[in-house]
């Protein structure tokens, strides 16, 4: 997975947290292609969860003190990829992770960056611009 230009939302350290987990992701992919032992795969795997965990906390504080009226279904989402998560680190120590199955965390993160990053950035933008008027 590689990063692209319509990852970036605006919001600069959210961005550099963004650019940390497709990183990560990356480095999952090309362990699960290596064919690694579980070991590197898990490791890849705890790695990205726990820097997903401290984003997730992140953003969800900032939704919250803004009132970001999405913060239920944004949190879901998040709930929805740590499961996911899971579920791949299971199948890693199992032996049992494929390609396919990393696809997974690509599809879930497009998905969310357009339909949940993308709005919510765009209002706490606005409001900013706002504010310095």
């Amino acid at each position: 997975m590689n990063w692209k230009q319509e990852y970036d939302i605006g919001i600069k350290e959210i961005d550099d947290q963004h650019r940390d987990i497709v990183h990560c992701i990356s480095d999952i992919e090309q362990a699960v292609a290596r064919q690694e032992q579980w070991s590197g795969v898990h490791w890849g795997m705890v790695n990205l969860e726990n820097l997903s965990q401290v984003h997730f906390k992140v953003e969800e504080s900032l939704m919250r003190i803004h009132g970001y009226r999405h913060l239920d279904d944004h949190a879901s989402d998040h709930a929805r990829f740590l499961l996911l998560l899971k579920e791949l680190q299971q199948r890693a120590l199992a032996g049992r992770i494929s390609q396919e199955r990393i696809y997974a965390l690509h599809e879930w993160w497009d998905e969310h960056i357009q339909k949940h990053d993308q709005p919510y950035a765009a209002r706490f933008l606005a409001f900013a611009a706002s504010s310095k008027a």
